[in-house]
């Protein structure tokens, strides 16, 4: 599994980025790239005021969503022609009504500011720190939990945290534990999600188990600016629904907890272990990462996990997916192969038969 960052280390970023927020309502007529391809500027058509920052990976790629820029052409002319990107992008904005609004989430910080997201003024902003706040009080002055990897990224926040009393076996000496992953995206890339993980000891291995998770999506009512300025504040109506949310995911991770839950959850990991693999492990490999988009790295490192672990089995090949998030340095994408790992584990008869045995029906 991917450590992330300390808990310490994770909280103290949630408050300086807590503290560095900075949302607001802006047209689309407003907006502009500066032709260096990077720098994102907003213009209040009111008041004249005008803010620039810095553009993240996640505000680029929605930039390009919006204004319906392929992202390869996009990223191209990012890397060789930004002054080209700034154009295209300019022209489109400019192209918008004056009814196209979006909100830009910022952090503005004593010696950069950066722009983080671009979103609909719909979209309802639930903060990291406050899932921190309402999570990890839960698991405070215990041994039993254990927050075994977390981190925030530019796209999301992640507790992963284990209950080393909920413990069983898939066979012999294969031990797991179970727990619970809490995330969180502050710029569209995901509701806040509650679902039940599961962490193997053997090999440090964790799999999140999304089918039977909770999630609460980040739209509500449209955001307004006031008439003088396009800034964002925080209204009673929101403080409220997020003590509302607060009691809701203290709810849902209790039930992600639950032994009934993570028996049932042991009990289909178990089932795997006969779904032995019939054909050669390479085509079985590829064949599963042309199903569910896996890079060529990544299979080459799943399959050598799955020979080097020795089970031959769906559940083989499903520890040797998890264990392949391990060597991924990206923590997104390395969270991405833990809920895979699942996936693969209790995908349908039909397709794994087609996986494992006819090569060429794909």
């Amino acid at each position: 599994m991917n450590q992330g960052r300390g808990l310490n280390e994770v909280i103290t970023e949630l408050q300086l980025q807590s503290e560095a927020k900075a949302d607001y309502i802006a047209p689309g007529r407003g907006m502009r790239m500066l032709d260096d391809g990077n720098t994102f500027e907003i213009n209040h058509l009111k008041s004249g005021e005008k803010m620039s920052f810095s553009s993240t990976r996640v505000l680029h790629r929605q930039i390009g969503e919006t204004l319906n820029i392929p992202a390869k052409y996009y990223d191209l002319m990012r890397k060789e022609k930004p002054d080209l990107l700034a154009n295209n992008i300019n022209s489109w904005f400019m192209d918008m009504g004056v009814d196209n609004n979006y909100m830009v989430r910022t952090f503005r910080y004593p010696e950069v500011s950066i722009g983080r997201a671009l979103l609909s003024p719909k979209y309802r902003r639930i903060d990291n720190l406050m899932i921190a706040e309402t999570v990890l009080p839960m698991f405070a002055g215990t041994t039993k939990y254990e927050v075994i990897s977390c981190e925030v990224t530019e796209r999301s926040l992640y507790f992963k945290i284990v209950n080393h009393e909920l413990e069983a076996m898939v066979s012999g000496s294969d031990v797991v534990q179970g727990g619970v992953v809490v995330s969180n995206s502050e710029v569209g890339m995901g509701a806040v999600s509650v679902q039940p993980f599961v962490y193997r000891l053997v090999c440090s291995n964790g799999m999140i188990v999304e089918e039977l998770g909770s999630r609460k999506t980040h739209v509500g009512r449209v955001q307004e600016s006031v008439d003088d300025s396009f800034n964002i504040y925080t209204s009673e109506t929101q403080e409220a629904e997020d003590r509302a949310l607060a009691l809701k995911i203290r709810d849902y991770v209790k039930a992600s907890l639950d032994e009934t839950v993570f028996n049932k959850v042991v009990g289909r990991l178990k089932v795997t272990k006969k779904d032995y693999i019939e054909g050669n492990p390479g085509d079985v490999v590829k064949l599963t990462g042309k199903v569910y988009e896996l890079s060529n790295m990544e299979q080459t490192g799943i399959l050598r996990h799955l020979v080097e672990g020795g089970d031959l089995s769906k559940y083989g090949l499903t520890n040797a997916i998890t264990r392949t998030s391990q060597d991924v340095k990206d923590y997104d994408r390395a969270t991405e192969l833990e809920g895979l790992g699942w996936k693969v584990a209790t995908m349908d008869n039909d397709l794994w038969n087609r996986i494992n045995g006819d090569v060429y029906s794909f």
